[in-house]
């Protein structure tokens, strides 16, 4: 899974590094993510609210949706990304997904959207995918 998820380490280099915290006087927080980019929502489970991270080898992506988003809207969106990125856009991604997952769960909206992070601190608003259920209907009333 580490290999097909692109992530530059392997369980060895966790291993190690979380011996290397201990001895150090720290206590690790070690974390296995499931899923893997391009996983379709049919294979997940459990209620919305859903944050997907992915990119596009420029940029980091934040994809949400709230219990009344599209899900296939939400899954043809996330199917077209790639791996999020490493480094400080990496880490400044998975921040802004779970600010926006702990607006979802509060239940402050918005039910379904993405968004670019082009640098740590940019923010553009990304243009969702649609399923082609809601393809044939207008589109979504602005918030």
């Amino acid at each position: 899974i580490l290999q097909s998820t692109r992530r530059g380490h392997d369980v060895e280099t966790v291993v190690r590094a979380t011996r290397i915290a201990v001895e150090c006087g720290f206590v690790p927080n070690v974390d296995f993510i499931l899923g893997l980019p391009g996983e379709a929502p049919a294979a997940w489970s459990g209620e919305a609210p859903w944050v997907a991270l992915g990119g596009d080898g420029m940029r980091a992506a934040v994809v949400f949706r709230g219990a009344e988003g599209c899900l296939w809207c939400f899954g043809e969106t996330v199917r077209h990304l790639g791996s999020p990125p490493d480094g400080a856009l990496g880490v400044a991604v998975g921040t802004l997904g779970a600010l926006v997952f702990q607006r979802l769960r509060l239940g402050l909206g918005p039910a379904l959207g993405g968004r670019w992070l082009v640098a740590p601190g940019a923010v553009e608003e990304m243009e969702m995918r649609r399923c082609s259920r809601c393809a044939g209907r207008e589109p979504p009333a602005e918030p």
